[in-house]
């Protein structure tokens, strides 16, 4: 299996990083991001380990999500031999917003 990640996820994540490196250090950077290194690895190696998203129930594909952090999740779904990262949530947020923008965007 192998990771994708839409363009919108990939932003998101970047802008993460940054926030994360200006607020909290270098140190705090590299560790998100070895976090969402292994939780993207361990997505290739068990996609259907996180659980099926219910407030994207209904949506044409399964969205699936799985936390990477206390304050962040990843919502992907799994399309032939890929795991289609589509969003990195910030759990803390109104969740319906986050669900609109997702829909929306794909």
């Amino acid at each position: 299996m192998k990771t994708v990640w839409s363009e919108q996820a990939s932003k998101t994540l970047r802008g993460i990083a940054v926030y994360v490196h200006s607020k909290f250090g270098l140190h705090a950077r590299q560790e998100l991001l070895q976090e969402v290194a292994r939780t993207s690895q361990l997505l290739e190696q068990t996609p259907y380990i996180g659980r099926v998203e219910p407030l994207l129930e209904g949506c044409e594909v399964e969205y699936r999500s799985l936390v990477i952090n206390k304050l962040n999740k990843i919502v992907y779904y799994v399309s032939g031999d890929a795991v289609e990262i589509v969003a990195i949530w910030d759990t803390r947020r109104e969740p319906r917003y986050l669900t609109e923008q997702l829909t929306v965007e794909n």
